[in-house]
């Protein structure tokens, strides 16, 4: 019983506060009972041509009815201008025109006829059909029901709309976490920051192969609970990526959300129902409760919807607030999706009932409703919504990408539409939910049409003068690795390292289609001199002349060069082609002369978070098939770290993959500088073997011609597949000191990198602390 107090106190408090309904005050509720017990009746005087609420308020024998049953039960507590506060504006409002009368002149006139309010006749509403010709009183009985009805209505009001507000609790359960999680990882990063790498004496004099066990501190065990149990470990079992029939399941703090948002869903739209018979709106209990569910569910429909919208963009204030990933929010647009359109579809079943029972079991009163634009537009925008999540199911985006893209911004613009026109009626009460999502909206669009601006004007609007070609990008195909190569020079100067990606546009047929757009990881960036006098570096590391002293090395342009002669980015991205755009792409390269083209591209971004990698000893990169176009940012931001910072920091870079002719070309044209270094071991496994996978060894020997290296630090290919756990308890191994810190990092296949996660969670705890080693996940969720 207090818990359904609390709730009621609850959602009557935020109701208020939000200022959804009007809340009657006694008095008001008092006056409202009058006029609702004599609404069902028909007076003499009724003028057809005015509304439904004109006709009662311009109506004398109408007025004098209610101001009558006023002074005999509500004047000795209450004053006429505090009852009727409400009923006046209602009267303007709806009826467009005041209450006809003022009320000492027609309780005046009311007396003058009968002698006194006592003498005024009382009928029974409910069971009074003829049309009434003279001023009349409603029985106590059903004065009562009525003003019960409006109190019931008005706590249900309060309800369905304090139980939409609650839907943000959603929004609020993100931000926390996502905060929290970032504040437990800056407290770790910080803490570790006073414990320095080891030194290469250290480490020099280190026995290794024995690694190190965990920390038994308090704080390293709650935070290894967290992270083992609640972080990082797939919801049930181990899939994550992969997908489970037609979608993916979230890991387990995204499912903890997802679950508690549905409870919040399910638990609202069924609970607190006050439901009695006699009810002057709907007398059996049966057509009240399906009443007061299709508005239940409506108005958390239209509750959730911002939410849909919030999570949706790339421009999101809160991926910027909790450090998430898009992919993560993409999870919870999902969910919010489908839960509101479940909800529009039992809104539009239980007002399909209500019709139903009205008419007694007939179609009469559906069909009498459905020319008016608030009930056809009402259906409309449900069937969208419901081909919209048939249409974003995991098979269809992922097989028709670019044309699931099109239809889900078209659908969506329609459905926004199809809103508007169906709440209309209401005069702009419900209108707030729907500009909320189309500011969203037109915040990510405008956003989006920012970056592309900025990072792409010499294209949008080319100059004459313009030397390194910034108007223009170059891509070029390899038909023996089936890769495109597509390098870049964007108008401006932005952040750039591991774990950046951007959205790519290509022309078709000499035109940008704006809703054609994938993501695609930086691969590789250089900064290019602007002045003629300045030294060139053509080497495909990444030099960022634009960023601190630490991030340039002997091999680049100095810093003190960087502030006298002003650099330009060169970004350069590896695509493999599939389908869609991509194929697109790949047609236009085969026609032209030697598979390369200059052409003209869009970029948007850039997205995503750099990777912090200065705090790791050691780096193990996981990739399989075209995965490894994710990880070469890393393998080159490791590599300056190792140059530039401290050379006891050692990478790892395992490699699963079919097609011998990719990985050769790989191998020949972005990792032949760190074939044979002493600080990164490159280890390829050929899982489909046959006689072209020499291909992959001619390839590591002419990478490795000329250079001297150590035989145990040679590139290692081998035919099958790698055994993840091992791998990782290798590196584990590995470490020399309580500081010793593993970066991992995974890009490929589904079942990969839920394999890779099933491990690294295995680690937690029992071989290593989570402030010891962080997952880095790089995938687009579809």
């Amino acid at each position: 019983m207090l818990n359904r107090r609390l709730l009621q106190c609850f959602a009557l408090l935020l109701a208020l506060v939000l200022g959804n309904v009007h809340a009657y005050t006694q008095p008001e509720f008092c006056a409202q009972g009058c006029y609702q017990a004599i609404a069902n009746l028909k007076f003499r005087d009724y003028d057809v041509n005015q509304t439904y609420v004109g006709m009662r308020c311009a109506s004398r024998l109408a007025v004098s009815s209610v101001y009558a049953c006023f002074n005999l039960r509500c004047s000795s507590r209450y004053t006429f201008n505090e009852s009727f506060g409400y009923l006046e504006h209602f009267c303007e409002e709806y009826g467009f025109l005041p209450l006809n009368g003022a009320y000492e002149d027609v309780i005046h006139d009311v007396i003058a006829e009968y002698g006194s309010i006592e003498n005024v006749p009382v009928i029974e509403p409910s069971t009074f059909k003829d049309t009434v010709s003279n001023t009349i009183m409603s029985s106590q009985r059903y004065y009562d029901l009525s003003t019960k009805t409006l109190v019931t209505w008005q706590h249900e009001m309060y309800i369905h709309h304090a139980f939409g507000w609650s839907m943000y609790v959603m929004a609020a359960c993100v931000v926390f976490f996502g905060v929290f999680n970032r504040l437990m990882a800056f407290i770790v990063h910080r803490y570790l920051a006073k414990s320095p790498l080891a030194s290469d004496a250290e480490r020099s004099a280190a026995v290794s192969g024995h690694g190190v066990t965990p920390n038994a501190g308090f704080f390293n065990k709650v935070h290894n609970l967290w992270v083992k149990h609640i972080i990082l470990p797939a919801t049930f079992g181990y899939r994550h990526i992969q997908p489970w029939g037609w979608c993916t399941i979230p890991t387990r703090l995204q499912s903890i959300l997802v679950i508690v948002y549905f409870a919040l869903n399910f638990i609202f739209c069924a609970v607190d129902w006050r439901l009695f018979a006699g009810n002057t709106y709907w007398d059996s209990t049966t057509r009240q409760f399906w009443r007061y569910f299709a508005d239940r569910t409506g108005i958390i429909c239209f509750a959730n919807l911002p939410l849909v919208w919030l999570f949706a963009g790339r421009n999101d204030v809160l991926l910027w607030l909790t450090g998430w990933s898009f992919s993560t929010f993409n999870v919870f647009h999902r969910y919010a999706a489908r839960i509101a359109t479940v909800q529009a579809a039992l809104h539009s079943i239980a007002y399909t009932v209500v019709y139903r029972l009205s008419s007694n079991g007939s179609w009469a009163g559906y069909k009498a409703e459905l020319p008016e634009q608030w009930f056809y537009t009402g259906i409309g925008a449900t069937v969208v919504m419901s081909v919209l999540i048939g249409l974003s199911t995991l098979p269809f985006r992922a097989y028709m990408y670019e044309f699931f893209l099109a239809v889900h911004v078209g659908f969506s613009v329609i459905i926004i539409i199809f809103l508007f026109l169906h709440v209309r009626i209401f005069d702009g009460e419900y209108d707030p939910y729907l500009w909320t999502c189309v500011g969203f909206w037109v915040f990510d669009r405008f956003l989006r049409l920012v970056r592309i601006v900025v990072l792409n004007y010499r294209v949008i609007l080319p100059g004459k003068n313009d030397p390194l070609k910034r108007s223009q990008a170059t891509a070029s195909y390899d038909p023996d690795g089936d890769i495109i190569r597509l390098t870049v020079r964007p108008s401006t100067n932005f952040l750039v390292g591991a774990g950046i990606h951007y959205y790519i546009y290509t022309p078709t047929s000499s035109a940008f289609r704006l809703w054609e757009n994938r993501p695609f990881t930086l691969g590789t960036w250089k900064s290019l001199p602007l002045s003629d006098d300045a030294p060139v570096h053509e080497s495909s590391l990444h030099k960022d002349g634009s960023a601190s002293p630490t991030s340039s090395d002997t091999k680049s342009i100095s810093t003190g060069d960087a502030a006298l002669h002003p650099t330009q980015q060169e970004l350069m991205f590896l695509i493999r082609p599939y389908k869609g755009m991509t194929q697109t792409l790949k047609k236009q390269l085969l026609e032209a002369p030697g598979y390369t083209k200059n052409m003209r591209v869009l970029i948007e971004g850039p997205y995503g978070v750099a990777a912090d990698l200065r705090q790791y000893e050691r780096m193990l990169m996981i990739s399989g098939g075209s995965g490894v176009t994710g990880l070469l940012a890393y393998l080159y931001e490791f590599e300056r770290l190792v140059e530039v910072h401290s050379r006891g920091r050692t990478s790892r870079f395992v490699w699963a993959a079919r097609e011998p002719r990719f990985v050769a070309d790989v191998i020949e044209k972005d990792l032949p500088s760190f074939v044979g270094r002493a600080d990164t071991k490159l280890d390829f496994f050929m899982t489909r073997g046959d006689d072209k996978t020499s291909t992959v060894e001619q390839a590591l020997a002419r990478a490795s011609k000329g250079r001297s290296f150590e035989k145990d630090n040679a590139a290692a290919v081998t035919y099958g597949r790698p055994d993840f756990r091992a791998l990782l308890d290798q590196e584990i191994a590995q470490f020399v000191s309580e500081s010793s810190r593993l970066a991992v990092v995974v890009c490929g296949p589904g079942r990969l990198a839920d394999d890779i996660r099933r491990e690294v969670v295995r680690c937690i705890g029992s071989k290593i602390d989570a402030s010891r080693i962080e997952l880095y996940e790089e995938s687009f969720g579809w």
